[in-house]
């Protein structure tokens, strides 16, 4: 018998990895990877090669890319937050399998919200642009209260966010828009 049929762990992720659809879900997962190595090899290089490639692991993409939105640098955090909105594709496609790493992933973009950097709040909405089908409880609230942010490309991207969330909760998107353009300094665009 050989080591890895030893290993429940690798005998279930096998399993795993036959059951319809997980095998084209690694597929993305890895194109979602490869996009963000290409876009941030920064990102890449700080987390020490952790990112997991194997086996569709939303779960722990999620959660490597949870901890590099906490990271000193703001290029890597929007790095991060860039990639954790690419996961909404994922969700589309599939539900069933992304639905736990969907909700992870907007819940730290949300938290994101409150970075000190501008663009790390820019990218972070426009992130959640990617999710328009999940919104979890409190979502378009704290996505509004970007619509107060001083800097207005955060402004603009509070807009698009909204815009994407307008179908599930059309009030607090039409208040929120609202504040956006009453907002001191909004510029005509």
């Amino acid at each position: 018998m050989s080591k890895s049929e030893d290993n429940p762990n690798q005998a279930h992720q096998r399993e795993r990895l036959v059951r319809p659809g997980i095998l084209a879900l690694a597929r993305l997962v890895a194109s979602i990877l490869d996009a963000a190595e290409r876009e941030s090899p920064g990102l890449f290089e700080r987390l020490g090669g952790k990112l997991r490639r194997t086996g569709g692991d939303l779960d722990g993409l999620t959660a490597d890319l949870s901890k590099a939105t906490k990271d000193r640098e703001p290029e890597i955090r929007i790095a991060a937050a860039r990639t954790l909105g690419h996961l909404g594709r994922a969700v589309e496609e599939y539900a069933g399998d992304a639905g736990a790493a969907a909700e992870a992933a907007i819940s730290v973009l949300s938290n994101s919200l409150a970075d000190r950097d501008a663009g790390v709040r820019e990218t972070a909405l426009l992130a959640l642009v990617n999710f328009p089908a999940m919104t979890l409880p409190g979502l378009v609230d704290r996505v509004s209260r970007a619509a107060e942010d001083p800097d207005p490309r955060v402004q603009r991207a509070c807009a698009l966010a909204l815009r994407a969330f307008g179908a599930k909760s059309p009030l607090p998107v039409v208040a929120a828009l609202l504040r956006i353009i009453a907002a001191p300094g909004t510029q005509d665009d």
